[in-house]
């Protein structure tokens, strides 16, 4: 944080904002810094859900969520930031639901106190006038590619069956590598098939079952994850370094655990 005001990347004005690359002071937003900032705000969250949590513990969680929340909130990219509240805010609200009370009340004070009406927030803020420019169908190209990957599927029953390999989507589009589904439920279809997927779908929530139960919803990795894979779903590769390295990891939980689930099922049947 300090670095980043002595460097200037962080300007502070009402309000502030990043400066995202030194040769260009006009870059609107950043899904790295947006999510970068999300993640440690999860991270800030987990003081305030661990067990043995103090009241300065509590105090020290509450404030550093809060902080990381808005340097997310100034990246300024929606749906890195979307996930990411809507993980905090649903974990809280089952978890620890007043801290979560506090943090709305403090969050509400600011703004009351600040005398910023709603036309205000969403001028000041970027990532508001982003959101707001969803409703007049600005998904960001993330529909048009949706509806292709669909489109391919459902084109090529070979495809739907047995997947095209990496790289197909972009293949059959002739579109540039960087020009990938957007969505890695989609891609990982493309590029396995509709079975695979299906198979690996179930072995994953066998896996967070499994975690959830043994570590409950407060183990970091577990939360981390979920948010990288929700990320996955509006803007990820399926071959991203955290999101392939995290399938796996709930996938592979989920092969180990797969006959200790079978067991019960069968032990239930009788």
């Amino acid at each position: 944080m300090a670095l980043l005001l002595y460097y200037g990347g962080l300007i502070i004005d009402i309000p502030p904002y990043f400066v995202y690359e030194a040769s260009d002071e006009n870059a609107l937003y950043s899904q790295g810094i947006t999510s970068l900032f999300m993640i440690a705000a999860l991270s800030s969250m987990v003081l305030i859900l661990q067990q043995d949590s103090n009241f300065l513990k509590q105090v020290i969680g509450i404030f550093l969520t809060l902080v990381f929340i808005f340097l997310s909130l100034l990246g300024a990219a929606r749906g890195d930031f979307v996930f990411g509240f809507i993980l905090i805010s649903i974990i809280l609200l089952f978890r620890k639901p007043i801290p979560l009370a506090i943090i709305g009340l403090i969050v509400c004070g600011i703004f009351a106190f600040s005398n910023l009406d709603f036309d205000n927030i969403t001028e000041s803020f970027l990532l508001f006038q982003r959101l707001s420019g969803i409703t007049d169908g600005d998904y960001g190209l993330r529909d048009v590619l949706a509806m292709q990957a669909l489109e391919l599927v459902f084109q090529n029953p070979w495809c739907l069956l047995f997947g095209g390999g990496f790289g197909y989507f972009q293949k059959y589009y002739g579109y540039d590598y960087g020009m990938y589904p957007h969505n890695i439920l989609l891609e990982f279809v493309i590029t396995f098939g509709l079975p695979v997927a299906i198979i690996t779908i179930l072995l994953f929530v066998i896996g967070i079952t499994r975690i959830y139960k043994e570590k409950g919803s407060s183990n970091l990795i577990t939360i981390i994850g979920l948010y990288v894979l929700m990320i996955g779903l509006k803007s990820g590769s399926l071959i991203g370094f955290m999101t392939i390295g995290y399938l796996a990891y709930f996938t592979t939980i989920g092969v180990l655990s797969y006959p200790h689930y079978m067991k019960q099922i069968y032990e239930r049947s009788d």
